[in-house]
């Protein structure tokens, strides 16, 4: 888990647990964490350790996740660790992806972790929020292609 990228920023770093275990507080079920299993990966900088989140209303509205090679491989509206176990198992490494960028120097900033394509038609935007889906492709997160194979 520790090498999988977050979509908590650097300032996250667990004060919380820190603060409450100096005063003696009883800490429970901290075996337990939650996994979001998507976030978008800005190819201007894929190997950030920080992703921004991309939600699950996305999946929500019918978007589906596809292999590079076209194969949908999980229920997106499966639990949390189910999706991120099938992204995990079926994913495809981010060095095999961002080859170009695959420089010693990027390495620094996180471990590769494993991409898949999140994938909607046009009545799947709609239901999502056209507005949303802007705001992401204007970040550079999302980008529109007339079909699967572009």
């Amino acid at each position: 888990m520790a090498t999988l990228p977050t979509t908590n920023g650097p300032f996250a770093t667990g004060d919380g647990i820190k603060l409450g275990t100096a005063v003696d507080a009883q800490l429970t079920d901290m075996e337990h964490i939650q996994v979001h299993p998507t976030s978008f990966v800005n190819g201007h900088s894929p190997f950030l350790q920080t992703k921004f989140v991309a939600p699950e209303a996305l999946r929500g509205s019918g978007a589906v996740l596809m292999t590079f090679g076209g194969q949908r491989f999980v229920n997106e509206l499966a639990s949390r660790d189910v999706v991120t176990r099938a992204i995990q198992t079926c994913g495809t490494p981010s060095y095999d992806i961002f080859k170009e960028d695959n420089t010693d120097d990027l390495w620094e900033y996180g471990q590769p972790f494993q991409c898949a394509l999140l994938v909607m038609t046009a009545p799947m935007v709609e239901m999502f929020g056209k507005t949303a889906i802007d705001f992401y492709c204007k970040k550079g997160l999302i980008t529109e292609h007339a079909n699967l194979a572009s």
